[in-house]
């Protein structure tokens, strides 16, 4: 299964060389970018050398980024599955960059933009970066917090999560009771707790869990120190997907969903 493919545009911004224009440019409103504080912004479409890009449903969803009055630039933390795109990956790390506005240019830590589009719902910019023809558009959305990765998967203290379904090389397999009673615990101080509903089903054990491979793993460890090492394909704050080859070589993934 290919794994963790980035395509964050915090990725361009930090590996290709800037340019700049000498020309005037036309000048944008730019309380349309912050509003009076911040103002989000969602995904919709994204081209690189003038061919569309395919973009999963996860990352529609949680691609984001916010412009502040305070001249931050904050992008969104994730991990998706890019189905039904393919059966690759995609992650963002989030992260703060500064930005400077010049006319319809903008300055993100030396690399500038063009906007070509900015109204009350709608931003599209595209890169000015020689080589790198990126062009993007998003949509307005609400101000939330963008959580990192110990948040979604532990919440501010704990979260529970449970089995939506489970596939075996690329085959959904059935849940059982018993799997369908399972509950994972975790909490942000790396504790975990596996509990049944069904307590004909198992008794309750803890452990511990961390990521591992900059958080492109998610290790499990047991109450008797075994641990279950598993590709970390999805993790936002709605859903949970982990992978890995059990021992007659098969490759299971576990969809998990918040209690």
């Amino acid at each position: 299964m290919k794994y963790l493919v980035t395509l964050s545009l915090l990725a361009l911004l930090l590996g290709f060389a800037a340019c700049s224009e000498d020309e005037e440019n036309p000048s944008v409103d730019v309380a349309l970018l912050t509003g009076t504080s911040e103002r989000t912004w969602k995904i919709v479409s994204r081209k690189f050398m003038n061919v569309e890009e395919c973009l999963g449903t996860c990352e529609l969803n949680y691609h984001k980024m916010k412009f502040t009055t305070d001249k931050e630039l904050i992008f969104s933390t994730y991990t998706c599955m890019t189905a039904p795109c393919n059966s690759g990956t995609s992650s963002s790390d989030g992260g703060t960059l500064s930005w400077t506005l010049n006319g319809n240019m903008l300055n993100i830590m030396g690399f500038e933009f063009e906007i070509l589009t900015l109204t009350q719902n709608t931003f599209e910019w595209k890169s000015k970066t020689p080589g790198i023809d990126l062009h993007e558009t998003y949509t307005l959305v609400a101000n939330e917090p963008f959580p990192d990765r110990t948040e979604m998967i532990a919440g501010t203290s704990q979260k529970t999560w449970k089995y939506e379904k489970r596939v075996v090389n690329e085959t959904e397999i059935a849940l059982t009771d018993c799997l369908r009673s399972a509950r994972f615990t975790n909490y942000t101080n790396g504790a975990l707790t596996t509990w049944y509903t069904n307590e004909a089903c198992g008794v309750t054990t803890e452990g511990s869990w961390q990521f591992a491979d900059w958080e492109t793993q998610y290790h499990s460890i047991r109450s008797d120190g075994s641990t279950i090492e598993f590709d970390l394909l999805e993790l936002t704050p709605a859903r949970m997907v982990i992978g890995y080859t059990n021992m007659t070589g098969a490759y299971v993934v576990l969809y998990q969903v918040p209690e």
